[in-house]
């Protein structure tokens, strides 16, 4: 709130309430914000304690690790934001974590946990393979491939990319639309960013 005020002071300054002695500013957001460091924060803490209340040990060389033990076997869970990984050798492990997960967090009106199971999933962009006992095979080809096909769909197709003046600089070339900003945009954070989970309407497990 401060940033914003202080950034634009004749927009949101006037909206600004007192509220126990402390000043609030309410807004109303169109879809879920990932960059909104304090609500990020507060989200992985709470996370991380409610984890450790049930004794699995956060990792501290990869904070979205975490793992214990449970029947001499190791039970470990991988996280992004909200998309979680349980694996386990006995599967029961892996149905009592859900149900936990779905009794802290989805008994709240704000969304639903939902349970992907199996040997093959997509997580996060990467399809996992586990059907071979022994190896787990990682794939992002059908990731990079729709991301492609929508680049294409919304830029146009070219033959290469390549021309005789890809390294020449053109001073006076026309500027991008608003639209093709935003489409060279969102391909290039897809790039960075693989979870397209809305963490209000639906959290993931895959078990």
């Amino acid at each position: 709130m401060d940033i914003l005020v202080d950034v634009s002071p004749e927009i949101f300054s006037n909206y600004v309430v007192q509220e126990k002695g402390q000043s609030v500013l309410y807004v109303q957001m169109l879809k879920a914000h990932y960059s909104m460091m304090v609500s990020s924060l507060l989200y992985y803490r709470k996370f991380h304690k409610d984890i450790e209340i049930i004794g699995l040990e956060v990792n501290p060389y990869d904070m979205c690790m975490a793992n214990r033990i449970i029947d001499s076997k190791q039970h470990a869970i991988t996280r992004h934001v909200d998309d979680v990984k349980s694996s386990h050798e006995d599967s029961k492990v892996n149905d009592e974590f859900f149900d936990w997960l779905k009794d802290k967090y989805a008994n709240n009106n704000i969304g639903e946990v939902k349970a992907i199971r199996g040997t093959k999933h997509n997580y996060l962009g990467v399809t996992l393979d586990y059907t071979t006992p022994g190896i787990l095979k990682n794939d992002m080809t059908e990731y990079v491939k729709s991301m492609v096909e929508d680049f294409h769909r919304k830029q146009g197709r070219n033959a290469t990319p390549w021309t005789k003046n890809l390294f020449n600089v053109n001073a006076n070339a026309k500027q991008l639309g608003q639209e093709r900003k935003n489409t060279f945009h969102t391909c290039v954070m897809v790039c960075f960013c693989t979870n397209k989970e809305d963490p209000i309407s639906s959290r993931q497990l895959h078990l």
